[in-house]
Order: structure tokens, then C-alpha cells, then sequence
């Protein structure tokens, strides 16, 4: 934990100390070791980082005053849309990517993708949020990808998919053993005209700043919509790019790489190796930005 990531619920109502309990009280005493007038580098949900100075310390909770002053890193300019996976995988995949800073997560359903996997708990709710706030916790961000559901797969190709392709912001790159080499693709040339655009929007803003939308502590989570789950308002300094399709363990089928060929996608490979979800998506990022 590189940064603990407070919520508005921890404070201390009509002052601006916030009481931590539970996991991250545990993390404070036992890792941190922190004690009364040490400084710990604290931020918001979906808003500003800052300082909290410990005040009390004892087996019942941690109570800190806390002033928050910088915007949290910048988000990466993708979509990420991955195929469901196994739970325990799913886990691993939610905190990189959260880490790594991609904005918002689709996960669809394939043809090799087990049927039983979306009745997992690891899809609710409270348990995507605890995996996407470790990740954050990890980079010292604060602000939530969002993450939506998409449990059959022809929707989402033909509605979903070229929805966001068609609005001329974004790249669809899908992984596949037989697309064209990854390096093919331009995509750091569209990050670079993004954030031109971006010092022209915001001259104010240092570069490479970034914050949610609104002044100020960003709000909370809006309420969930339909199968979308309620995340971080959209970082209005980095616009969506890329949407990186990543598949199952087994892989796509010939009749799915045709539909995202014929949705506007770019069919890419990272070589001959067959590689697990978890380190495909961290490889394909890592390359592409």
C-alpha cells in the first residue's frame, strides 16, 4: 500500500479528520509503523492526493487531519475489453490493470469462456471494487476504472464495440496469434496528438495532469446503471485512443476475430508464444503505451 485511499465515510463528521479501521488500520500499525506527528501520503476516492499527519494511534483505529493538494497520475488513453476468466484470475487482472491506469474495463463473454464463470462472486459489486482499490492503493492513484458487463458476446460486437470505435477517438486493437505484429501499430502517435490537444484545452494545467471532472474532491461513485458499474468520473485530460481486445485462455474463435474484423479492429500478435490473460494484458499496455 503506497497510498491510502480514503473515502468520505472515514471522516470524522464537522472536522477534517478521517478515523481508519479494519485493513488499512492494520496496515498503518503493523507495515507502516507509523506513529502520533508522522506524515502518510493519503488521497481521496476519485479526487486529490495529499498528507495526513497521525493524531491517534491505539488498537481501536488511526485518526488523521488530512490536507490534500495534487492531482493523482493520468490515466492511460484505452479501453481496455477483456473476455471473462476464471475468478482467481479475474482478481489478479483488476488490480494490475487499476494499477497500470487504464480508465475503464469492458468484460464480455466468448466462446471459450465458461458459462459458470459469471455466476462467480467475484463479478459483485463490493468484490470488483476491493481488487480496482488495491490497485489503486499499489500506484498511488485514486480515482476508479469503471467496469461494465457484457454476458453475450454478439451485442457487444456489433453495438457496443463500434459504438465507441465509431466516434472517432479510438483504435480498436484486438490480440490474436494471427494478426499483424503489435509493433505495426501508431498508437503512441495518437497518445502524443492527444495531449497536444490537451495543452491547448488546459495551459494552466502542469503537463501530464489530470483530474476528474468538476472542482475540487471529485464526487462519488454514481449509482449503478443497468450492468455498468458506477467508477471515477472520465479523466477529461486523457480521451479514449485505443480499445485493447483481449481473449479467453482458449482463445478466439475464427467466427469472433471476423466480427471484430468487421467492427473496425486491428488484428495484432505478440508472436508465436501463447501467453496467460494476466500477462498478455500487461505486455499489450506496456507495448502500446
Amino acid at each position: 500500500m503506497n497510498l491510502i485511499l480514503l473515502f468520505p465515510s472515514d471522516y470524522i463528521p464537522g472536522t477534517n479528520r478521517v478515523r481508519l479501521t479494519g485493513r488499512r488500520q492494520r496496515h498503518v500499525l503493523e507495515v507502516q509503523k507509523a506513529k502520533v506527528g508522522q506524515k502518510l501520503i493519503i488521497g481521496i476516492e476519485n479526487g486529490l492526493i495529499g498528507d495526513g499527519i497521525v493524531v491517534k494511534s491505539d488498537d481501536s483505529c488511526i485518526e488523521m487531519e488530512a490536507s490534500f493538494s495534487f492531482n493523482p497520475p493520468p490515466k492511460l488513453p484505452v479501453t481496455l475489453a477483456v473476455a471473462l476468466m476464471r475468478p482467481i484470475v479475474l482478481k489478479r487482472v483488476l488490480q494490475t490493470v487499476a494499477s497500470m491506469g487504464v480508465p475503464e474495463i469492458m468484460i464480455f463473454h466468448s466462446k471459450q469462456v465458461e458459462k459458470s464463470f459469471w455466476q462467480s462472486s467475484a463479478l459483485l459489486e463490493d468484490a470488483v471494487r476491493e481488487q480496482l482499490i488495491l490497485g489503486l492503493e499499489q500506484a498511488k492513484d485514486t480515482v476508479l476504472p469503471k467496469v461494465s458487463f457484457h454476458k453475450r458476446f454478439k451485442p457487444f460486437v456489433e453495438d457496443v464495440l463500434p459504438r465507441i470505435l465509431g466516434q472517432g477517438k479510438a483504435k480498436g486493437v484486438v490480440a490474436d496469434p494471427s494478426g499483424e505484429p503489435v509493433s505495426t501499430l501508431k498508437t503512441q502517435d495518437t497518445r502524443h496528438r492527444t495531449q497536444e490537444k490537451v495543452s491547448r484545452l488546459y495551459p494552466s494545467l502542469p503537463k501530464g495532469a489530470c483530474r476528474p471532472e468538476g472542482e475540487g474532491i471529485a464526487g462519488l461513485h454514481p449509482p449503478l446503471n443497468g450492468e455498468g458499474m458506477g467508477g471515477g468520473n472520465a479523466c477529461v485530460l486523457c480521451p479514449v485512443s485505443c480499445v485493447l481486445v483481449v481473449g479467453p485462455e482458449g482463445g478466439f474463435i475464427p467466427y469472433e476475430i471476423e466480427k471484430f474484423r468487421e467492427a473496425g479492429c486491428h488484428i495484432v500478435s505478440m508472436g508465436e508464444r501463447i501467453l496467460r490473460v494476466e500477462t498478455a494484458v500487461t505486455a499489450l499496455l506496456a507495448k502500446l503505451f
